[in-house]
């Protein structure tokens, strides 16, 4: 299988909130990373409750960083499989 990916990605775990307004009955989840990039990054969940592709959602590292919460990052939903989904990051 033929790679298209612009950046490389980093195995990485980290929980990161995930906002999908309308989608899951709370507003957010808690989901890990498996891999990140300055693209874009993948999400661990179940197929089932993944948004499907072209879902549009907001990401931020779950906690604070330097005693401020982290930014949300616009982001779309590219590829989902049976242990996640990969996402891209939007412009801002």
């Amino acid at each position: 299988m033929k790679e298209n990916r612009r950046d490389e990605r980093f195995p990485i775990t980290v929980e990161v909130e995930v906002l999908i307004p309308g989608f899951w009955k709370k507003r957010k989840r808690i989901l890990r990373t498996i891999d990140m990039s300055n693209s874009g990054v993948f999400l661990e969940c179940d197929e089932k409750s993944c948004p499907p592709v072209g879902t549009k959602l907001e990401v931020r590292i779950s906690g604070t960083v330097g005693g401020e919460a982290p930014p949300l990052v616009q982001a779309k939903v590219v590829r989902v499989t049976r242990n996640g989904m990969a996402v891209v990051f939007l412009p801002g």
